[in-house]
């Protein structure tokens, strides 16, 4: 009996050893399982915020790349400025002044772009920062480009009117006296006018290759980077807002009223792709450049800079000219290319 008994006792303990075991095992291979599956659910999170990083940077990337394209052109920069100098009351561009585009592409990302200027009241040196999201909102980079507005390589004429045509109508060229081009009238007369004491006229410039030799570039590529104006009579309040700028008319135009266009230290580049008429009693601070004939229908013209034509060029009224090299100097400063800064990229 006492055998007996204990022979059931062992197969009893034997079972429930190997239930235990197998308990053991159970437990084991659902744990291994959860674990796997925690591993594949971990993996592919990952591999989503991976791929959301991924499509949020390729955003924000295509926006730095947009930014830097719509730059090129001088007409794009103008949000950086106001008549009064540099956006926002302190120095430093105001993001409130200024729209911030914000793009949706066509996969369901999109890209937010900012723009700032480190040195105050100087919007040579600006800083672009592009944060671009996923299309679930869910992934987000942002990246930085330092870029520098190069100004815009131009050749200082020689001399406060080159003409590159044939023909000059110098019916008014001895009967202006210092009064008319000088208010001050005091020695020679601060308006040089059409009897410039640095030269006439340019006998020996070339229509063919004045543009190029004057801007280092050709006219299609300037075209691209200057604000563009349509009007074929234009007066002074077609220019506000343009100072310190490139302006392209596409030809033939006519300017009259009684104004100020450019100043001093921002003056501005007009550039007429066919004739220029002059009229009225405007002063121009900086450069004006015309593909065709150049002529004064009447008033006094004056011009604190230089004047190039490439034809004919005639007058009727009166020009002064007050050729400034100073003035000159600062024509098309941070209108021209630009370029990334050498270590400016970042990536956050």
């Amino acid at each position: 009996m006492d055998r007996q008994m204990y022979r059931t006792t062992q197969k009893k303990q034997q079972g429930i050893a190997t239930l235990m075991t197998s308990l053991i095992l159970l437990f084991s291979i659902t744990m291994m399982t959860l674990f796997s599956a925690r591993v594949n659910v971990v993996e592919t999170q990952i591999a989503a915020n991976d791929y959301r990083s991924k499509i949020a940077y390729e955003a924000a990337q295509g926006g730095l790349e947009a930014a830097l394209a719509a730059l090129q052109s001088a007409e794009n920069r103008t949000f950086f400025r106001d008549n009064a100098g540099v956006k926002g009351a302190d120095g430093f561009i105001d993001s409130a002044d200024i729209v911030q585009p914000s793009i949706t592409l066509a996969n369901g990302a999109r890209y937010h772009l900012s723009y700032a200027n480190p040195i105050q009241n100087d919007t040579s040196l600006i800083v672009i920062t592009v944060t671009g999201y996923s299309d679930d909102n869910r992934g987000m980079r942002t990246i930085t480009q330092t870029i520098q507005l190069l100004p815009l390589p131009i050749n200082v004429p020689r001399s406060g009117l080159l003409v590159g045509g044939n023909e000059v109508d110098t019916i008014n060229f001895r009967n202006v006296t210092p009064e008319v081009c000088d208010s001050d009238s005091v020695g020679l007369p601060e308006y040089d006018g059409i009897q410039i004491n640095q030269g006439l006229n340019d006998r020996s410039t070339d229509p063919d290759t004045l543009f190029e030799k004057s801007f280092n570039t050709n006219k299609a590529t300037l075209k691209n980077i200057a604000s563009i104006i349509n009007c074929t009579n234009c007066s002074a309040s077609n220019f506000n807002g343009m100072e310190g700028g490139i302006t392209w008319i596409e030809g033939n135009v006519r300017i009259t009223g009684n104004g100020t266009i450019g100043t001093a230290d921002k003056p501005i580049l007009i550039i007429v792709n066919g004739n220029l008429t002059m009229a009225g009693n405007n002063t121009y601070n900086g450069l004006i450049y015309a593909t065709g004939d150049h002529e004064i229908e009447g008033g006094i013209s004056r011009v604190n800079g230089a004047v190039l034509v490439e034809e004919d060029f005639s007058t009727k009224g009166t020009l002064c000219i007050n050729y400034d090299p100073d003035i000159l100097n600062n024509v098309g400063k941070a209108v021209g290319p630009i370029a990334k800064v050498a270590g400016g990229w970042r990536d956050f």
